[in-house]
């Protein structure tokens, strides 16, 4: 149980986004999956890393049906 978990201000940077970005994605039940260690939000990398490959895949069958209708 010695995984590393990051912290919104650490996870905002890495990702480019604003910790009120992460906040707002929290309330909404979108963005990656996180943690609460007492009173503190924390998010475990593998969780950030799945919701990165699973946004990559829907972005990518978003772009190819939008594209077969267009034909």
């Amino acid at each position: 149980m010695s995984q590393t978990v990051l912290s919104p201000s650490t996870l905002s940077e890495c990702l480019d986004v604003s910790e009120s970005t992460l906040r707002r994605w929290r309330a909404l039940g979108e963005g990656p999956a996180f943690v609460r260690v007492g009173r503190q939000v924390r998010y475990r990398p593998s969780d950030v890393e799945e919701w990165l490959v699973d946004g990559a895949r829907s972005s990518h069958v978003g772009a190819t049906a939008n594209a077969s209708h267009v034909a």
